[in-house]
């Protein structure tokens, strides 16, 4: 078993690489795309090895704005809260369910 360094260092590059494979498929102006393969990741990795991933999300997501394009400091911002609000959204499929059902602990969902 990896330490969760790397499982996060692991997430963060494969939800970069989706995600800018997902941007190359965008049609122009090129800032939308219809397929988005880090959230199916981001997903699936926080489903299997737990919460404790949020990290890898954050990070590849701000790696992938980043690489879009980088104008000023209010590009920053709106591309910190963009990775913030895909971090949040991931992190509620997990914290949700164990609320409404008899789970004691949300980590890890799927064995």
């Amino acid at each position: 078993m990896l330490s969760p360094i790397f499982q996060i260092a692991g997430l963060a590059v494969a939800y970069a690489l989706s995600g800018r494979l997902g941007l190359l498929l965008a049609v122009p102006p090129g800032y939308a795309t219809a397929i988005w393969a880090g959230s199916g990741i981001a997903l699936a990795a926080m489903l299997s090895r737990g919460c404790r991933l949020w990290p890898g999300v954050l990070l590849g997501s701000l790696v992938v704005n980043l690489w879009t394009g980088f104008d000023s400091t209010a590009a920053l911002r709106s591309f910190t809260v963009a990775a913030a609000i895909a971090t949040i959204f991931s992190s509620t499929t997990l914290i949700l369910p164990p609320i409404f059902s008899s789970i004691n602990s949300p980590t890890p969902l799927i064995r």
